[in-house]
C-alpha cells in the first residue's frame, strides 16, 4: 500500500552524506524537504541557496506520523525532539507512519534500486569516487546518480550529481518515490541505472548496502572505537568482499589487502572464496603518473580497473579524462596564498597513512620548498592506537604544528587506558594535558588560539608550502585567512 508522504525531514544535515540526500530529493522535484541542525555551516549554506527549508535549532519542528524522518548516524541525534517524536509514532504501530531511517538505512534502500558501486575502506575513498564519477559522466552516455563525501569545486560545490537527461531523471524520480512512499514503478527500472557512492567502513555500515561492484582502495587499521582489533577490521573487509554480487576490484600493488584476507579470523574456505572473487588489477603502465602525487596516481589506476569491470571504454579515453582531474574539497585542495606568498592546501587526512601520502605528494611536487604542516588529530583513540605511525608522520615535516585533538564521540575516560599505555600510568589526566603531551612528544608547536594560528601563517614565505589537516572547524577558520 502506498504511503501518503507529508515532509522529508533530515535531522543532523550538517555533513556531506546527509546534505547529499537533501540534494537528491531536491533534484527529483520534491519540495517538501525540511533540514534540521543545531547550527549552520558550509554544507547547510549551500542547501539554503537551493531554497530548502533549514531550521538551526532542534525542537522547532513537530514531526507528523506521515513524515519520512532520516537522521545522521550519531547517538546524540537520537535524543532530539524530532527523533523522540518519530520513535513514539513507531511504538504506536500507526497505520500511516514511516519508521525513521538512519542515513545508512536510506542509502541501503537506494542501493536496492540501482546497479550500485561502493568505493570503500581506509584512505582515498573521496578522491577515487570523484575520479570514477568524472570518467563515467564524460564517457558513458546514459548515466545516473553519484554521492561523494566531499564538495565538487568544479560543480558548484555539490556532493551529488544526477543525470541531466530528462528521461533518466524522470525514471530516477519514480525510483525515489517508490523508496519513500511504496508506490510501485515499472520493474524494468529496478537496477537499470548506475549508482556510485563513497561508502564508509565504520561500524560495518557498507554491509547494509545491496552493492553489485566493490572497489577497495587500501587497508590499514582505523575506527578503533568500533573495531577493537585489527582482526575485527579485516573480518569486516572480507565480509564486504563476499557480499559483492558481481566484482571486487583492488590494486595488485596493495599487497596489504591480500594479507588482510589471510589474517582475518574467518574460515580458510571463506578466505579462499574472497581471494578468488577479487580482481587484482595491474595498470601501472598507464598515464596516471601525471596526476598530483603518487597516492592520487594509485587512485587513478584503481579507477581504470573498476571501469573495465562495469563498462567497455577505451583505456586511452579513460587516461585522457583522468588527466583533467581537478581539486576536490578538502582533499589536497589548493586554497591560495598567504600574505607572503606561501601556497596553502587543506586536507581531511586523519589516518597517519593518508597524512603521510599527502605530505609525500607535496614533497614530490615542491622538492625545493619547506613543508609547513598544521595537524589537528581526529579522535584521541585513533591517535593513541596508531601512536607509532603518527610519530613517523611528524618526522617528515620541516615545520610541524599541532592543534588540539578533535575528540569526537569520546570522553577522556574512554581513552585514558590508551593514554596510560602510551605515556605512562597517570601521566595524562585530561584532554588539555593530552594536547600538550602529544605536541611535546612529536616535536610540534602546539597552536590553540586562532590568533596563534594567524601568526604562524604570517611567518610563512614563498619558500614554504603549507598544508592544514583538519577535522572540521579548523578548515573553515583556515579559509578566511588567505588572500586569493
Amino acid at each position: 500500500m502506498a504511503f501518503q508522504l507529508n515532509n522529508i525531514v533530515l535531522v543532523g544535515i550538517w555533513w556531506t552524506g546527509m546534505s547529499a540526500l537533501a540534494r537528491l530529493f531536491h533534484q527529483t522535484w520534491f519540495t517538501n524537504i525540511v533540514g534540521i541542525n543545531n547550527s549552520n555551516n558550509q554544507m547547510t549554506d549551500e542547501l539554503t541557496k537551493l531554497w530548502i527549508e533549514m531550521r538551526f535549532e532542534h525542537g522547532t519542528y513537530d514531526v507528523q506520523p506521515n513524515d519520512v524522518v532520516i537522521y545522521s548516524d550519531i547517538e546524540a541525534i537520537k535524543l532530539t525532539k524530532e527523533l523522540q517524536q518519530s520513535f513514539a509514532y513507531e511504538s504506536q504501530n500507526l497505520k500511516h507512519h514511516h519508521r525513521p531511517w538512519t542515513y545508512n538505512e536510506c542509502i541501503a534502500e537506494i542501493s536496492k534500486l540501482f546497479v550500485t558501486v561502493a568505493i570503500t575502506w581506509t584512505n582515498g575513498k573521496s578522491s577515487t569516487t570523484w575520479m570514477a564519477i568524472k570518467v563515467t559522466q564524460e564517457l558513458l552516455p546514459n548515466f545516473w546518480l553519484w554521492i561523494v563525501w566531499a564538495l565538487l569545486v568544479d560543480y558548484d560545490n555539490t556532493n551529488l550529481i544526477l543525470s541531466e537527461k530528462q528521461g533518466t531523471r524522470n525514471d530516477i524520480q519514480k525510483l525515489v518515490t517508490q523508496m519513500l512512499t511504496g508506490k510501485l514503478v515499472d520493474s524494468a527500472l529496478i537496477k537499470k541505472y548506475l549508482f556510485i557512492l563513497e561508502a564508509c567502513e565504520h561500524k560495518e555500515h557498507m554491509l547494509m548496502y545491496d552493492y553489485d561492484h566493490l572497489l577497495i582502495t587500501n587497508i590499514g587499521y582505523d575506527h578503533q572505537d568500533y573495531y577493537t582489533t585489527q582482526e575485527h577490521y579485516y573480518d569486516a573487509m572480507v565480509k564486504a568482499i563476499l557480499q559483492s554480487k558481481k566484482s571486487v576490484v583492488v590494486l595488485k600493488e596493495e599487497k596489504s589487502i591480500s594479507k588482510a584476507i589471510q589474517w582475518s579470523s574467518l574460515s580458510q574456505a571463506l578466505q579462499k572464496e574472497a581471494m578468488e572473487k577479487t580482481t587484482f588489477v595491474d595498470l601501472r603502465q598507464g598515464k596516471c603518473d601525471r596526476l598530483f602525487g603518487y597516492h592520487r596516481s594509485l587512485n587513478g589506476w584503481l579507477t581504470k580497473g573498476l571501469l573495465k569491470q562495469i563498462a567497455t571504454i577505451q583505456e586511452e579515453k579513460i587516461d585522457e579524462s583522468l588527466q583533467s582531474f581537478s581539486w576536490l574539497w578538502r582533499r589536497m585542495e589548493f586554497l591560495g596564498k598567504t600574505s607572503w606568498w606561501a601556497s596553502v592546501y587543506t586536507d581531511y587526512g586523519h589516518h597517519p597513512a593518508a597524512i603521510k601520502h599527502a605530505l609525500s605528494s607535496l614533497k614530490e611536487e615542491f622538492p625545493d620548498k619547506q613543508i609547513v604542516a598544521v595537524i589537528e588529530p581526529h579522535q584521541a583513540q585513533r591517535l593513541l592506537s596508531l601512536w607509532d605511525w603518527f610519530g613517523e608522520v611528524f618526522t617528515v615535516v620541516d615545520k610541524p604544528y599541532m592543534m588540539p585533538v578533535y575528540h569526537a564521540r569520546e570522553s577522556f575516560d574512554d581513552i585514558k587506558p590508551l593514554a596510560d599505555k602510551v605515556f605512562g600510568v597517570g601521566e595524562v589526566q585530561s584532554f588539555t594535558q593530552l594536547h600538550a603531551t602529544v605536541a611535546t612528544s612529536v616535536g610540534a608547536t602546539l597552536v590553540v588560539e586562532e590568533r596563534e594560528l594567524h601568526q604562524m601563517f604570517n611567518k610563512t614565505s614563498s619558500d614554504d608550502v603549507v598544508i592544514v589537516f583538519s577535522a572540521w572547524l579548523l578548515d573553515a577558520k583556515t579559509r578566511s585567512y588567505f588572500v586569493w
